[in-house]
């Protein structure tokens, strides 16, 4: 008889391999039966060596895909790195140009508002010299009016007046009658009170000497206010208010 070392089947002699594990079979007896265990032990350990095999080659597989993987994200990171310190850099040069043109900016609004200052400064200064010469030609224009007056140049006198103050005053053979008497007229003071556009009023105080047949020469002295006009570079008296004060 034999008997398969693995599962412990019988067969006759005339077999060879175990019809159940497809091991050589063996005689039954006690020399055969010590060294039995031999082939199935070689079969196992063959066995575990392909597995220990296989999980080696596994664990290497795993351990270069990690390794792989690692570097590759240590590769990245290194890269987002460097682009965040760009990034950075590009941000403060440019920070700094916003900066210089913010700054220079604002050198050329402080400017242009020092110019507008200046141009508005100017400007009233016109405006000051143009009223300061108005208000001179109005103060010399009444005092030549009464000059006139005193040298008896009635018709420059009269052609002072504007046409509404010659009509209120009459022609002018009657205005020149209205100073028959007198010797002078002498502004002795002329102060302007106020301009607007080319009107100028004028506060004044006015000496006035006539001849009297019984009192020889009489002085009276009137204050009073003229307003003058000026269009087309000529001057007139629009108006007159005067009262005797002595």
């Amino acid at each position: 008889m034999k008997v398969c070392p693995k599962c412990q089947s019988t067969y006759d002699d005339k077999f060879s391999f175990c019809k159940q594990c497809g091991v050589a079979l063996i005689n039954n007896n006690t020399n055969e039966k010590t060294t039995s265990p031999i082939a199935p032990v070689k079969e196992n350990s063959n066995k575990n060596y392909l597995v220990i095999f296989v999980i080696l080659i596994i664990l290497a597989i795993a351990g270069a895909g990690f390794y792989y993987f690692s570097n590759k994200v240590q590769s990245l990171e290194k890269q987002v790195e460097t682009q965040n310190a760009m990034i950075e850099k590009k941000q403060k040069s440019l920070d700094a140009v916003i900066e210089k043109q913010n700054k220079q900016l604002q050198e050329k609004e402080s400017a242009l508002a020092t110019s507008k200052e200046e141009i508005e400064r100017l400007n009233n200064e016109k405006v000051d010299f143009a009223n300061d010469l108005l208000k001179s030609e109005a103060v010399n224009f009444f005092r030549n009016y009464h000059r006139a007056i005193t040298n008896k140049d009635y018709g420059y006198a009269y052609d002072c007046l504007s046409n509404d103050m010659k009509r209120s005053l009459g022609s002018y053979n009657t205005y020149r009658n209205g100073y028959n008497t007198t010797i002078s007229s002498n502004v002795v003071k002329a102060t302007v009170l106020s301009v607007n556009g080319s009107t100028v009023e004028v506060e004044y105080i006015l000496e006035a000497r006539d001849y009297s047949k019984n009192n020889g020469t009489i002085i009276q002295n009137f204050a009073g206010t003229t307003v003058l006009q000026k269009n087309n570079g000529i001057w007139k008296i629009i108006d007159n208010r005067a009262r005797k004060i002595r």
